[in-house]
Formats: C-alpha cells, sequence, structure tokens
C-alpha cells in the first residue's frame, strides 16, 4: 500500500542492491521556448534563447538527474529531483527563478535554486509570475511576482526574489499544491483547502461579495466536509476532487471551464451536476478549459453501463477556439463531454496546457490536441490538414495548426511513460528506460515518487499502517507515521468518510484515494519488447489487487455472521468503522492514542465552524454571520496558524449561526446554479456521516490508557451534534439505532450514560446542569429512534441510576411545571420533538429516569397536592367555626366484613377534591376501633383485604382468565343498574393506593395499563390478554388467502355471553352478512381487536379511568410507561431476601452477628415463597416488594427483652418486627410462624 505522501509510509523491504542503482529517466521537452521555459539551451550549450522546439527533445542539462516533479507556467518552468533539489528555467523578470540575482533576465539553463538548500523539494507549481515549492515536511514556499498577493508573504506588491514560507498555514501539513496563473490552492494532510493570490472572478472559492485579493491563506470552508484528494488551478478558474470521485468547481467561467451548463462565475464550489454518477480519478485545469479523468462503468451520461473492464475516460469543458477540448469543434462547451477521439484507450492521466492537452494512455501512448502554434503538440512534419485522421484546422494566427481531436505522438521513443504535463504552450514527458524484463506501469503511480504529486492524494487506510506497526512495534518511525496518518485522517470528515465508505471501487490506478492500490487489468505496462523498439508485443500486466486484511471481526460488536459485511443505510463499512478503531487502540501506544483523541476533537470542532458559519456547498450563510457567512474567520491575521482557525470555536460562535444552514434546499444556493442543491445534500450528509463515525469511536467508553479522554470527548461530541436542527439529528440517530444492536449498546448507549453517570456525580453548577441536559437532550433522539425502531434495546437500557438518584427530583419537577408546563418530551405522536429544542427539565426525558425515582417523583407530586388540599380544607374548617385536624384528612372506617361495602359508601360520599387529603384508615371489629394508628401500616392492609373483595367472582365486575392469569372487565356488567359506579370506585382504589405510596395485588393485563395512559393497543396487546384467541388471530393473518372463508365460515360479526344468552355485535355496518375473506382478514382482525380490548367494555373501562385519574391524573403520572405503571401498582413480584438482609436495621441491642439475628436469617431463608410473603407482609403490611425492590426497605429488627413465651409483634407502618431472644432456633420458628400465619388485625393478644 503506497500513502501518496513521503510522511506516511510502509515498513521498508528488505533492499534489492540492484534495485538501488538509479533507473535512466529521460525528460523530453517542445513547444514555446522563447523565454527559456524549456530548459533547452542553443547549439554549443550557451544560454541563447530558442523560439519554439516541434518535436520532443531530451533536456540533455537535466540527464543526470532523477527528475521526479514538473511544473510550468506560461514563461519558466521547475523541476523537481529526487533528491529534493529545486531547477528552474525561463522568465525571470519577476523573480520567479528564486535565484539569488533581482530578475530582470531569462534563463535556458536549467539552475539550482541554491536559496532551498536546507529544503527538501517534493512538488512545484508556477504561475504567470511567482513559484511555490511542496516540502517534505508539509510545508510550502513562494517567490516572484506579487502584485495580487501570490506568494502568500502577507502583502501585496513588490515581487519576492527569494523564496519565503508562506504565512497562515501554522501546524497544517500541505499534501498537493496547485498553482494558476495569479493564485494557488494548497490541500493538506486533513482534507482541508487554502487559497491565495487573486481573487477576482471567485477563483479562491471564498463566496459572494469576497472576490478581494488575499496575500494570507484563507481556508475554503465549503470543501472541508467533503474529502479533497486533488485541487488544480487554471488561469481564473479552480477544480477540487473528492476521495469519492466527485468534482467541485469555482472562479471564472466565460468559456463554459466550471462545467455548470451556464456561461457564470461562481464565486464558491459547486458540484459539476452534469458528471453525477461518473467517478472522476484526476481533474486538471488549462487556461479556459479544465480535463477530467473517469472511470468507465460508473454510470452518468454516456457511461458503459456493460464495461466488464474498467477503463479511463476522458471528460472535457470550457473554451474550444484552439480544439483544447478535444471533441472534435471549436465550440466552447458548458458541459463535461466524453473526448470521442480517446473511447478506445485507457487514459492514465490527463494534463491541461494554456491552450492545449495532453493524455497518456496505460498502454503508454501519448495524445495531443488543442493549439499548436509554438508546435507544443509534437505532431510529426508530415501532419498536413488533409482530412485523414483527426480532424484538423488552420490556426488564425500565422502558419500554426490546431487540432480539435486527440492524436497520438508517435515521435516519442518507445519507451515507458511516467508523466505527461502541458504547461502554458509548452509539453513534457518523463520516460524511463526498462531493464529486460522489467514492468513499468505507464502514468503516475502511487508506489512511485515521478509524477506522483500530479495525481490525487492518496488517504492513508489507518488499519494497515495499524497492521504494519504492529508486526514493527519496535520502529519509532513506523509510530510517528501512524500517529502523523492518524491526525490527518481523523480530523478530517472526508478522509474518515472515504476510508469507510461501503463498496469502495477497485477500478482506478491510484486506487480509490485511500492508500488501497487497485490497478485494472486492462491496463499495461512496458517490458523487455519495448525496450527493443516494438510497440507491437506490448504484453497486459494482470495486476492481483491486494487481499483484504482478513481479520474479522475479533473486535467487541462487530457484527459480521458468515464473512458477510455490515452495510449501514448511511453508505459506511461499520466492520471497517470497528476494524479500524480497534487496530489502532491494540498499538498499546499512548501517543497515538492521544493523537485519535485530538483529532476527533479538531475534527469535531471543524464540524462545528461548518455549522456555525453555514459553509455548506451551495447554501447561504446563516443572518448574522457576515459576508459569505466567514464572518472575522476568513479575514483573519496571516500569523493564524490553519488548525487554530479549524478550531476557532469563539469566532464560529460569534457568528451566531447553527446548523439550520444544513436545512436549506437547492433553491437557497440560487445563482450557484447547477449542482447547488447537491452541495447542499453532500455537505450535510457528510458532515452527519462523520458524526455517525464518532459515535461509534470505543474512546467514548474510556479505552484511553488513562489519559482521560472520554468525558472531553463526549462533552464536545453532544455539543456539535445538538447544534443540529432537528431533522438532521433525528436521522443520525436513526442511523446510529440501525447499528448492530451490540454496538448500539456498546459504543453509543452506554458510553453516553457513564458520561451522564460522572456528571450526575458531580456538583451540579449551572455550566455542569447544562451540560446534563445536553446529554439527556442526545439519549432523547436516541430513545425516540430506538423506539420508533420497535425497541432493539430495551427500555431498561435507558434508565440512569446516578442520575435518578444524586438529581434533586422535587426541583426537576417543579422547574418542569413552571416552565415546560409538565409536558415530558416527547409528546404522543411525536418523533422529533424530543430533539428539536433544549432541555429544561429531566422530567422531559423520563426515560433516563427509574421507575423508583418516577415514583418519588409521583411521591412528591403527591405530597404537594396534599398540602394543598390540607390547608384549603383548614381555612375552610376555621371558617365554619370547626377544629382544622377534623377536617384536614380524608378518614374511612370500615367495618373487615363489610369493607367494600363501606368504602363504596363513605367514598361516594365525598366531593372529589377530598380525594387528594392524606388517608387515614381504622378498623371496626364488633363496634370497637381496633388499636392500630394509621402511620401506613394500617392503610396497607386496607388495600389489601379491598382489593381481594373487590375481585371476588359475585360482585361481576371482572372475569378471571386461568390461561393469563388476569382479571378483565366483564363485558355484560355495562348493562346492569350502577355497574359504571362501581367500576369509578375500583379506579379511585387504584388511584388512592397510587397517591398513597401502597403496592397493591392486582392482575391486570398490560393494556389496561396501556389504555390508562392513552397508549394505543393492537393484536400484541390482545395475544397478552387473551392468548388463545390472539393465537388464532395471527394464524388467520398468515393463512393462504384462498383458503380463508372455506377454513373460517365466519362473517364480521362478534358474539359473546351475557348471562347465558348468546348475544352477537357487527364488527362492522352490516357486518352480519359479510364473509371473512383472504382480502378482507386484515379488517376482520383489526376490528377483533378493537372490539375485544376497547369497545365491549368502553362504558366499563370509561368509568374505572375516570376514578383512576381523578386521585391521581397529575403530570407526574405522564411520566409512565406502561410496564413502570404496572410496577407501579402491583410492585415486583420477585422477592430479593438478600437485599433485604444486607439492608437491615438492627436496634435493642441486636447486631448482625447476634445469634438471634442469625437464627432469623436462617429459618427466613429455609422458608418457600408463600411463607416468605407471609412473613413480608406481616412486617410491612404488604407481600410484595417496593419499585426499587426489597434493597429499597429497610426492615427494623428491634430486641423485645429476653427469652419469652410472647410472639414477635410488627408495626407495619414503620416496617418494624419486635422480636424476643429466643433461647432456641425451634422455639424461634415455632412462634415465628404462629405469628406470620395470624397477623390479620391490630392489637390482637
Amino acid at each position: 500500500m503506497a500513502t501518496g505522501d513521503s510522511s506516511v509510509r510502509e515498513p521498508p523491504a528488505t533492499p534489492n542492491l540492484g534495485q538501488l542503482v538509479r533507473s535512466g529517466v529521460r525528460l523530453m521537452v517542445w513547444g514555446r521556448s522563447d523565454m527559456g521555459q524549456l530548459g533547452v539551451q542553443a547549439l554549443g550549450g550557451s544560454d541563447f534563447l530558442v523560439g519554439s522546439i516541434s518535436t520532443p527533445t531530451q533536456l540533455e542539462a537535466l540527464k543526470d538527474k532523477d527528475v521526479v516533479g514538473l511544473a510550468g507556467g506560461a514563461f519558466h518552468v521547475a523541476f523537481v529531483t529526487a533528491d529534493g533539489e529545486l531547477f528552474t528555467a525561463g522568465c525571470n523578470d519577476n523573480g520567479q527563478l528564486g535565484r539569488r540575482t533581482s530578475g530582470g533576465s531569462s534563463s535556458a539553463r536549467p539552475t539550482h535554486v541554491t536559496a532551498l538548500e536546507s529544503y527538501n523539494v517534493v512538488a512545484a507549481g508556477c504561475g504567470a509570475t511567482h513559484t511555490m515549492v511542496l516540502t517534505n515536511q508539509g510545508g510550502v514556499l513562494g517567490w516572484g511576482g506579487n502584485e495580487f498577493g501570490q506568494t502568500g508573504c502577507g502583502s501585496e506588491g513588490p515581487d519576492q526574489h527569494h523564496p519565503r514560507p508562506i504565512k497562515g498555514l501554522g501546524d497544517q501539513r500541505v499534501v498537493r499544491l496547485a498553482v494558476g496563473a495569479n493564485h494557488a490552492l494548497l490541500l493538506t494532510g486533513s482534507g482541508s483547502v487554502f487559497a491565495v493570490g487573486q481573487g477576482s472572478f471567485g477563483a479562491l472559492g471564498q463566496g459572494e461579495g469576497l472576490l478581494e485579493n488575499r496575500s494570507t491563506l484563507v481556508p475554503v470552508l465549503p470543501l472541508m466536509p467533503l474529502g479533497v484528494v486533488q485541487v488544480a488551478a487554471g488561469e481564473n478558474h479552480s477544480a477540487a476532487l473528492t476521495a469519492d470521485g466527485r468534482l467541485y468547481t469555482w472562479g471564472r467561467g466565460k468559456y463554459g471551464q466550471l462545467g455548470h451548463g451556464d456561461w457564470g462565475n461562481r464565486p464558491r464550489p459547486v458540484l459539476v451536476a452534469s458528471l453525477r454518477g461518473v467517478r472522476a480519478k484526476q481533474v486538471s485545469c488549462g487556461g479556459d478549459h479544465t480535463l477530467v479523468l473517469a472511470e468507465a462503468g460508473t454510470g452518468g451520461a454516456g457511461a458503459d453501463a456493460d464495461s466488464s473492464t474498467c477503463r479511463g475516460l476522458v471528460y472535457s469543458f470550457g473554451r474550444g477556439t484552439w480544439g483544447a477540448t478535444g471533441l472534435g469543434s471549436t465550440d466552447n462547451i458548458c458541459r463535461p463531454s466524453r473526448v470521442q477521439g480517446l473511447e478506445s484507450e485507457n487514459v492514465v492521466q490527463v494534463s491541461a496546457g494554456s491552450r492545449h492537452s495532453l493524455a497518456l494512455s496505460a498502454s503508454h501512448k501519448v495524445f495531443a490536441f488543442g493549439n499548436n502554434d509554438f508546435g507544443q503538440l509534437g505532431l510529426d512534419s508530415d501532419v498536413v490538414p488533409n482530412g485523414r485522421g483527426p480532424a484538423t484546422f488552420h490556426s488564425g494566427s500565422g502558419d500554426g495548426l490546431f487540432l480539435a481531436s486527440p492524436r497520438r505522438l508517435t515521435s516519442l521513443p518507445a519507451v515507458p511513460v511516467l508523466a505527461v504535463l502541458a504547461s502554458g504552450d509548452a509539453s513534457m514527458v518523463l520516460l524511463q528506460e526498462a531493464r529486460p524484463g522489467e514492468i513499468v506501469l505507464a502514468g503516475p503511480h502511487p508506489g512511485r515518487r515521478a509524477g506522483r504529486h500530479l495525481m490525487p492524494y492518496d488517504v492513508p487506510d489507518l488499519r494497515h499502517l495499524a497492521a504494519a506497526a504492529a508486526t514493527a512495534s519496535e520502529d519509532a518511525r513506523m509510530m510517528r507515521d501512524v500517529v502523523t496518518a492518524v491526525e490527518d485522517v481523523m480530523s478530517s470528515p472526508g478522509y474518515l468518510l472515504a476510508l469507510f465508505a461501503d463498496g469502495k471501487s477497485s477500478c482506478s490506478t491510484s486506487g480509490s484515494h485511500t492508500g488501497k492500490t487497485a490497478l485494472a487489468p486492462s491496463q499495461r505496462s512496458l517490458g523487455a519488447a519495448v525496450t527493443h523498439g516494438s510497440t507491437a508485443s506490448i504484453s497486459t500486466l494482470e495486476a492481483a489487487t491486494t487481499a483484504a486484511d482478513s481479520d474479522k471481526a475479533g473486535a467487541e460488536g462487530v457484527g459480521v455472521s458468515g464473512g458477510s459485511i455490515i452495510s449501514m443505510p448511511v453508505g459506511m463499512d461499520v466492520s471497517a468503522i470497528q476494524a479500524c478503531f480497534e487496530a489502532l487502540l491494540r498499538l498499546y501506544n499512548r501517543e497515538v492514542v492521544a493523537a485519535l483523541g485530538n483529532s476527533l476533537m479538531r475534527l469535531l470542532d471543524a464540524i462545528f465552524l461548518l455549522a456555525s458559519t453555514g459553509a455548506v456547498p451551495g447554501s447561504r450563510p446563516p443572518s448574522g454571520s457576515g459576508p459569505g457567512g466567514l464572518g472575522g474567520i476568513t479575514g483573519g491575521s496571516g500569523g493564524n496558524g490553519a488548525r487554530s482557525v479549524l478550531g476557532a470555536t469563539t469566532a464560529a460562535s460569534a457568528a451566531g449561526a447553527s446548523l439550520r444552514s444544513f436545512g436549506v434546499a437547492a433553491a437557497a444556493g440560487a445563482g450557484d446554479g447547477a449542482g447547488a442543491g447537491d452541495s447542499v445534500a453532500s455537505g450535510r450528509l457528510s458532515l452527519l456521516r462523520a458524526l455517525f463515525v464518532v459515535f461509534q469511536c470505543p474512546l467514548l467508553s474510556g479505552s484511553g490508557m488513562g489519559l482521560g479522554l472520554s468525558s472531553s470527548l463526549a462533552s464536545r461530541l453532544i455539543s456539535v451534534t445538538l447544534r443540529l436542527p432537528g431533522d438532521a439529528l433525528q436521522l443520525l440517530c436513526t442511523w446510529l439505532v440501525s447499528l448492530p444492536r451490540e454496538l448500539l449498546g456498546g459504543r453509543v448507549v452506554r458510553p453516553l450514560q457513564h458520561y451522564l453517570n460522572k456528571l450526575a456525580e458531580g456538583p451540579m453548577a449551572p455550566d455542569g446542569r447544562a451540560e446534563v441536559l445536553a446529554a439527556a437532550r442526545m439519549m432523547a433522539g436516541l430513545h425516540a429512534a430506538n423506539e420508533k425502531a420497535g425497541g432493539k434495546l430495551p427500555f431498561s437500557e435507558f434508565y440512569n441510576q446516578q442520575l435518578s438518584t444524586h438529581v434533586n427530583l422535587r426541583s426537576e419537577y417543579l422547574l418542569w411545571l413552571e416552565v415546560a408546563g409538565g409536558r415530558s418530551t416527547p409528546p404522543p405522536g411525536s418523533s422529533t420533538a424530543a430533539i428539536s429544542q433544549p432541555l429544561v427539565s429531566l422530567c422531559q426525558t423520563p426515560f433516563l429516569l427509574t421507575p423508583e425515582a418516577k415514583s418519588r417523583i409521583l411521591q412528591g407530586e403527591a405530597h404537594i397536592q396534599k398540602e394543598a388540599e390540607m390547608n384549603a380544607s383548614a381555612r375552610e374548617a376555621l371558617l365554619q367555626g370547626l377544629h382544622p385536624i377534623y377536617a384536614v384528612f380524608l378518614d374511612i372506617s370500615v367495618r373487615r366484613a363489610s369493607i367494600l361495602a363501606d368504602t363504596a359508601q363513605q367514598l361516594a360520599s365525598r366531593p372529589p377534591h377530598h380525594l387528594k387529603r392524606p388517608l387515614r384508615v381504622s378498623f371496626v371489629s364488633q363496634g370497637v376501633a381496633e388499636e392500630g394508628v394509621d402511620q401506613g401500616g394500617v392503610s396497607r392492609e386496607f388495600f389489601q383485604l379491598l382489593v381481594a373483595e373487590i375481585f371476588q367472582p359475585q360482585y361481576g365486575m371482572f372475569t378471571y382468565s386461568d390461561e393469563s392469569r388476569t382479571f378483565w372487565f366483564n363485558t355484560s356488567a355495562c348493562l346492569e343498574d350502577g355497574a359504571a359506579g362501581e367500576f369509578r370506585l375500583v379506579g379511585v382504589v387504584l388511584g388512592l393506593a397510587i397517591y398513597n405510596g401502597v403496592i397493591l395485588d392486582v392482575h391486570f393485563p398490560q393494556t389496561v395499563y396501556k389504555k390508562l395512559l392513552g397508549e394505543p393497543v393492537g393484536l400484541p396487546d390482545l395475544e397478552e390478554a387473551f392468548p388463545t384467541l390472539g393465537r388464532s388471530l395471527r394464524a388467520v393473518l398468515a393463512m393462504d388467502p384462498d383458503q380463508v372463508e372455506d377454513a373460517l365460515c365466519r362473517n364480521f360479526e362478534v358474539q359473546y355471553d351475557y348471562f347465558g344468552e348468546q348475544r352477537t355485535v357487527p364488527l362492522i355496518p352490516g357486518g352480519t352478512s359479510i364473509p371473512v375473506t383472504g382480502a378482507n382478514r386484515a379488517q376482520y382482525v383489526q376490528r377483533l381487536v378493537e372490539w375485544t380490548l376497547n369497545e365491549s367494555v368502553e362504558t366499563q373501562f370509561r368509568a374505572f379511568a375516570y376514578g383512576f385519574h381523578q386521585v391521581c391524573g397529575g403530570p407526574a403520572l405522564s411520566l409512565f410507561r406502561h410496564e413502570e405503571l404496572e410496577l407501579l401498582i402491583c410492585g415486583l413480584p420477585h422477592l430479593d431476601f438478600g437485599a433485604l438482609e444486607a439492608n437491615a436495621r438492627y436496634e435493642g441491642g441486636y447486631h448482625r452477628q447476634h445469634p438471634t439475628i442469625v437464627m432469623l436469617w436462617q429459618l427466613i431463608n429455609e422458608m418457600d415463597l408463600d411463607q416468605k410473603r407471609r412473613f413480608l407482609s406481616f412486617t410491612t403490611g404488604c407481600d410484595r416488594a417496593p419499585v426499587a425492590g426489597l434493597g429499597a426497605l429497610v426492615l427494623v429488627i428491634q430486641r423485645a427483652g429476653p427469652d419469652t413465651d410472647r410472639l414477635p409483634t410488627a408495626h407495619t407502618c414503620f416496617n418494624a418486627l419486635v422480636l424476643p431472644e429466643y433461647s432456641s432456633r425451634s422455639k424461634m420458628k415455632a412462634k415465628l410462624q404462629t405469628a406470620i400465619e395470624n397477623a390479620q388485625g391490630f392489637g390482637l393478644k
């Protein structure tokens, strides 16, 4: 694998001494040379200038140099050698040759630029009057003409005769350089693009109204999220190619050179929409035209749909005056068109000059087209306009020719071609002599340096780099390379997506721009036969692609089954994401981990900046953000480093914007022309996908080697994510929930819960509370998406115990009532409200609160209501001359034998608001009140006895199902007088129990609790309440449609028993005569479910719900799910006596190790479940555990003196057992058993 940059390398192979001999590289030049720009000297080696050269000529002055880089402007050229030296030739009027003279003279002799001796130059670029070079450290230097600030020195005006580092680069590492006539574009290793120089026509991509020149680097923000791998600059227009093969152009469009279907300028990058579906793999900008090299068979206009091999196709657009577009005419073209003259060739490189173009095929053929005034096409002397072959025309300037269609150069030596360059009105070709048997690939190739910087940058494959570093763990250089690659890739949204994109193409000679070299089988190379001068025996190179790394997902949560790769709807390879993160962390290197964390933080800063400035391609900036949405960011001083610019959250915040710019439709890009809407969508989705990757980073779950990265990364991630508008955030959460269950829980939900835990455990200062609410809002989005997906994770996965324990629930409740009006999030029927607005209270995210916490909120609400009712009743009593003590309680006095009748009578006589008073119950036995004082225990026994009576069969209110072991409303009961009042009483009883914190032993199906909360019910609920009927209806739905009518023999009606009488009810109008068929069976099932669960018991349930909500219909009830409401009413059926023992408290001389206490717990543990329930009822008044389990119940065991024959006693109001110090285990067992079996009543001796 080649990385495309010298700073990221694979481990060196064992050197072959034969390969250390420098290969014979030959540099051939031809074309215009009146200023010495070809570096060709006159006869005798003098510096006399030659006007032009029409045939390829070897540049003798550099024949002993291993030239690897070519660059040329209109009147000067630059050559880079493998040793990092730079040689220049041509015009020096503005000091562009970098020599120590003051300029003003031209030179045809390529001369070493000694001012760069301390630098290792890897690439160069030439403008009209200035020069720039790129060093192996990623730095850029410039010199020459500076009229427009194009040298990047920080000011405009005087020429710069000596190379100087450009300003504004900071610690960014540049990997590609493109120099236009008077402007330049720089591509960094993290995918950011910077511009400098002349801003006319919008060539710097800064946006509307920002066309001024720039003498220091400015970021082209719209390109940041797109993953740019190549930049190109023409005379006044610019282009950028992304890792996924999309092309963006901007600047001058007068001749159609932008390819947007019109002749207008573009001040910011816009997607070339006409190339939609075409995967571009190289772009080159000429004076006023553009060439694009694309893969065949990728779709789009004119693509080969049935191409069995991947070939390089050439598209062109722009000025056709001299035929430089190669389209067979001199018309200007404003949309990309296929160059038909190259259809039969597999093109591997293109190059655009001022008025001509060159193309190189995989079979080492060079084609030229365009202007030939200076012989830059290298045509043979016998080419005349005779009508044969490619179309030829007389040029309008002198006797020269121009070709409007490509023609092959036959005058080149038959040796492999490494690279071609069309510069100004000149042409250059790098050739290499091949040794016998050696295979040399045509064109620039990631595996070698020659011409590498003329092609796109290959994004490092982090997983493969980590694997290489793991095998060479002692190699510090390798680890530094990994750190550098991580810093670059993980801080770039576009590179991140390129690395993890699903279904990457393998038909590119430069791979997929992600560091994976994949060669087309049709690509040809030259071997020994070519060395001998024969082009007829060119052999086909069967290049094999390296097999993908076979480590499957040994990593936690990677869902790979049977070799299949998880492919998400967002086009991301989740397996690759997980494998990459784990490969990096498996290096166990603190520098790598720190680089990963810091890079992701910079990535989030970049997303924040883009969101805050509205710099998504094609979109309008938010109001108040300044011209072009860039505010003061792009106008920063030259001293600011680029990374500080991208991380300028303060400046971004000052812009006063949010990701609302994401919602801008294509129309918002009006004036940008075709592709504006696509640019908006591309930028928006790129940022969302980048966040999708970050959410899966193991660092969020604390896998950071003690560097403390999880909290800071989680905080920044949540902050940035919540700047998304509601619809974008909802989409992101939907993507995250589509992850495999293990990843969703382990990589997303639980790390966020861990972050919430840390926040909850700390002091809840205003800033801390804001972070808690932000994290809760993020969890709200995930919870809503999880519910919409049918509960991929159980709802209990979202409970946060620490938050439920440490937060001030009373304050949250009151704030909820005051600000949010007691509305939880999301309201029924809404999936976006959970995330569209900031939260004010944790009560808006009830899914985070445990049932026990919600129970405390409900009891707190009841306490507030009790206090209000008691105060109102006391005032009313005083006004009537009564003592308040007799008017502030809901007093109920009942006989045990008539508990139901007494309760019904007393509750019916009370006005509804009296039900809000504290309940105080007394029992009467034989006309005398029992001794028990109601501190809670008496009420618990009252409800136990009352509920047991209500469900007795003789009352006929409920029917019991042996199959489901639940009670359901009696369908016939509604027809009897007073039945509605009785059901209201049952609802009041349930409400009073909740209101007063008492657990009941009731057995309703969950359907009842869903209906109480207003949730819809359906067939699954019917299956729970009536299993046999539910299974039958499922069978009907699964039945062969043609057999339904004959098999069922049913109509749209239902029959039910009414005291022995069969009654029939039509399910639809006329249903008694409409048969159930395969076509209408779904309607039949739906109507039968509706009738059974709703319509048949509508009167009964309405009265029941009315009574229930009369007592506890406050806002706090809306916090509960139906499962939690059942738990609140019925308690936990599971009894954990181990937890009860662990939390018990001892008084009166008892302690945990006391012999009596040890005997007691031994006896309890030996009891069966029924006996344990009896013991629990004896000591607490209830045989079920509270919502939080028995661990939340503190059982107090008091010493009642020495050994005695008295029975143990209990104070159920205080959960206290009064236990004498019995002398033996058998005696304790007998006394305890007698007590728990005769525990009804108070004050019994």
